[in-house]
């Protein structure tokens, strides 16, 4: 494959296929929707109505992983036995579907749409005189909050009163502008990934773990990376039988209470006194997919775990504190998460110091005006939306209220966040992960909120409507995306076409995804009452973004030298972990170990990442890469088995306990 050195000098060099079908189909485009529909709708309605499992909470989602199991599993192979077989789609073409399906995944409930809605629905509805929220209201800006004119909020929260109609009215305009902000995030997050592509996938050969199951699970009799389909393994279906087993004999102990129930939830288990404990659950879908995740990152993050759980416990026992973490999105510990921003912030820097040849070569050969047709937008192109994105999210920011230095500030420490988790998914696959410290607490202890405007603090808080609990928003989903579209790379009108159809097919899933979300979402408010959905978004982390924020207002600081000082610590050991792994590279620790060994998510799967590392650490040792391989099918069953057994326990709990759903599955 020709480099971007090549590209320069031959424009046109890429040999074009006539012969190849067509991967952006009609029928593409049908089972894409499809799947960005169900998820959507399933997601809000487990979650808010029948108060169930958390379904998009993962960089690869439970209820992707079904959906997708479904159709690969079941409804293609029915449709081919019937004679439609080209309704099963080949493999290049599920690929989109399963693009389609990252990105609608990463907008309803915890995504996009769940803290979005529940944030700009607030500040009215929530304010009383105890806790001075009225203090903000002079400073919210009428096009960015809907009002509660008519008791619009009040019944969104508390449902609609017998005979009134949904008030669709006064939510138009703050989506609109909403909207056209979540359009500039999502256009930068797949900037960043396409002017990082080469780069990972060609010159750096990064794995990509997520990527590489799904693409396993997709797999036909005409993949073409030579995969298997996986219903011929019968390692799959023994690993698949066993978890769906598992959970479907836990639903039906919900309904027969006299069975034994089969204990996966573990508990908690603190291994420093004073320090954050971990859990011991056993979550297939993070194990099943772990395995597919290099042994080395897996190990590094483990080692990093056990090392700032002592250092948090050695800080708690010698009595030094850090204050109060300032956010509901940063870690628990705040030394050892101030540490792991600041190793943060090297490991991206050093991540784009590794790739500066091919940075130099994309900006020459978009400045000379050269089309790579390997890549989803030509570079020039790429270059120009990345910096009217960026340049339209501070802008917007400053209309919203906020100043120009402290939009800025927040801007870069967003950038470097999604950096950040786009290089794990494309090098480590963690299947769950966050920021250590979210780009708000950094911006406000980096800046300090001394001298600050109170509309600048009204908009900080309003910021919050794009936290996604701090797992990067789009830019996960779309780095998997971006590596997915390599199937597009060839076509039949040659690779230009095809790769760029694969853009309007990305565009169709955010856009189809967050209009059903987004109106969903309003009806099941309207006429189930939002605050009765009991989740995050609307009962806990919509409050708390104004709650954290009158708290800096009332007691101003300036910058933070403690905190920065953490950072500076974490910086240090960041760069000689890079430093040791770039003079000598059999050295066994990764440095992604080192940013996110301590986050709440982290504690929470750090057990299963341990059991996936510990299983593919004896298989490697038995029986070397061809066992490992051989293996795979039996690790990515345990993960669609226990997808497809919360799938069950939804439609248990739908049936049985609608309003009382079993949260079965979480982080």
């Amino acid at each position: 494959m020709p480099g971007l050195a090549e590209t320069e000098a031959h424009p046109t060099a890429l040999p074009l296929s006539r012969t190849q079908p067509r991967i952006i189909t009609g029928r593409t485009l049908v089972w894409g929707i499809a799947v960005v529909v169900v998820l959507n709708a399933w997601t809000a309605y487990c979650e808010y109505v029948v108060r169930a499992s958390r379904l998009n909470g993962s960089h690869f989602p439970v209820a992707l992983v079904a959906m997708v199991a479904l159709l690969v599993l079941v409804v293609w192979p029915a449709l081919a036995a019937v004679g439609k077989k080209e309704w099963g789609l080949r493999t290049p073409e599920r690929r989109i579907v399963l693009l389609m399906g990252l990105i609608g995944a990463a907008i309803p409930a915890n995504g996009l749409t769940g803290f979005m809605l529940g944030i700009i629905a607030t500040p009215y509805y929530y304010a009383t005189p105890e806790n001075n929220w009225a203090s903000f209201h002079p400073y919210i800006p009428g096009w960015i909050v809907p009002p509660d004119r008519h008791h619009a909020m009040r019944w969104f929260f508390n449902g609609l009163p017998p005979g009134e109609a949904i008030p669709w009215n006064v939510w138009w305009i703050p989506l609109f502008w909403w909207g056209s902000f979540a359009v500039a995030i999502i256009a930068l997050c797949l900037t960043l990934s396409i002017l990082l592509r080469r780069q990972w996938v060609e010159y750096e050969r990064l794995s990509y773990p997520l990527v590489e199951a799904g693409m396993s699970l997709v797999a036909g009799e005409d993949d073409p990376g030579g995969r298997k389909p996986v219903w011929k393994s019968l390692l799959f279906w023994i690993g698949a039988s066993l978890t769906l087993f598992i959970l479907s004999w836990n639903a039906l102990a919900w309904v027969a209470p006299l069975l034994p129930r089969i204990n996966i939830q573990g508990s908690g288990l603190r291994l420093f006194k004073g320090a954050p404990g971990l859990t011991t659950r056993f979550n297939f879908l993070t194990i099943g997919l772990s395995y597919f995740a290099p042994q080395q990152v897996l190990g590094s993050l483990i080692l990093g775990f056990l090392v700032c759980s002592a250092e948090s416990g050695a800080f708690a026992r010698v009595g030094v504190s850090f204050g109060a973490a300032g956010d509901s999105w940063t870690n628990d510990d705040v030394g050892v998460g101030w540490q792991s921003f600041g190793a943060m912030v090297v490991f991206v820097f050093w991540t784009l110091w590794q790739a500066r040849g091919h940075l130099a070569a994309f900006f020459r050969a978009a400045w000379r005006g050269y089309d790579d047709r390997r890549e989803m937008l030509s570079y020039r192109m790429t270059l120009l939306v990345l910096l009217v994105s960026a340049l339209y999210v501070w802008l917007w920011l400053h209309e919203a209220g906020m100043d120009l230095s402290f939009a800025a500030m927040f801007v870069l420490m967003t950038v470097i966040g999604y950096l950040a988790l786009g290089r794990m998914i494309a090098e480590a696959g963690y299947v769950y992960q966050r920021l250590p410290i979210s780009p708000q607490s950094a911006t406000v202890y980096i800046l300090g909120v001394q001298g600050f405007s109170p509309s600048t603090m009204t908009a900080f808080a309003f910021s919050y409507s794009l936290i996604a609990n701090g797992r990067g928003l789009f830019m996960p989903a779309v780095v998997q995306a971006t590596r997915l579209a390599d199937s597009a790379r060839t076509g039949a009108h040659g690779a230009r076409n095809e790769i760029r159809r694969v853009m309007g097919a990305l565009a169709v899933a955010f856009a189809i995804g967050t209009t059903v979300s987004v109106l969903y979402t309003l009806y099941l408010g309207y006429t189930y009452g939002a605050y009765n959905f009991r989740v995050y978004p609307f009962s806990g982390g919509n409050y708390e973004a104004f709650g954290h924020t009158i708290r800096k207002i009332e007691n101003p600081f300036g910058p933070d030298p403690a905190r920065m000082g953490m950072a500076g610590i974490g910086m240090v050991i960041m760069s000689a972990l890079v430093l040791l792994r770039y003079r000598f590279p059999g050295f066994p620790f990764h440095p992604i170990g080192f940013v996110f060994p301590f986050t709440y998510l982290t504690r929470f799967a750090v057990f299963s990442f341990f059991l996936a590392w510990a299983a593919k650490s004896l298989i490697l040792g038995i029986g070397g890469v061809s066992l490992y391989k051989r293996t795979q099918p039996f690790f990515l069953g345990l993960a669609v088995g226990y997808a497809l057994g919360v799938g069950v326990s939804f439609i248990v709990d739908w049936i049985f306990f609608p309003g009382a759903g079993h949260g079965i599955h979480s982080w």
